[in-house]
């Protein structure tokens, strides 16, 4: 897609992880030779039991970010394999790019479930973070317009009493 500035944007899906083996320069084009790797991994207690660990983050994720669509991130979230399961997820988060760039470097599917479920647990870490400082503001400022409106309503009583007072 080209932007008003000039700038070409590419949106690119892989299907499969590889590695560079080769890189070349063919009539003005780059040409790379790759090497699939394997992402499969066999169906263990432990993966089972990292899926679900991950699974459960991402939904408590999910729900305390305000700016995901819950049902649309939860389905894609609902992926048995490991690899697929890490790769949806790291997409769906709100993280650096750097951070992305270093998942999809890891050719290990429970390496990369195991580091998606690292960086799920300190972005809930922050989510409840700021949603505790959220709350406290807003008791704060309900209780600071309450001493308002109660000092408002004193001075109110005040100025009708001084006002009897001067008519009796």
């Amino acid at each position: 897609m080209k932007h008003p500035d000039g700038n070409i944007k590419v949106l690119v899906e892989g299907t499969e992880r590889a590695k560079i083996v080769q890189v070349g320069n063919e009539e003005g084009f780059l040409r790379a030779t790759l090497r699939l790797l394997p992402s499969r991994v066999e169906a263990t207690p432990q993966v089972e039991q990292s899926v679900a660990k991950v699974t459960g983050l991402y939904e408590q994720y999910v729900k305390l970010s305000q700016s995901l669509n819950y049902d649309t991130m939860i389905a894609a979230a609902r992926v048995d394999d490991p690899g697929k399961l890490s790769d949806t997820i790291a997409a769906n988060l709100q993280i650096p790019v750097e951070e992305k760039q270093e998942l999809l470097e890891m050719f290990d599917p429970l390496e990369r479930l195991n580091r998606v479920a690292e960086i799920l647990e300190v972005e809930l870490e922050k989510l409840n973070v700021d949603r505790n400082i959220n709350t406290r503001v807003k008791r704060q400022m309900e209780r600071a317009q309450k001493e308002y409106y109660l000092n408002e309503k004193m001075k109110a009583i005040q100025k009708e009493l001084v006002g009897r007072k001067e008519r009796n």
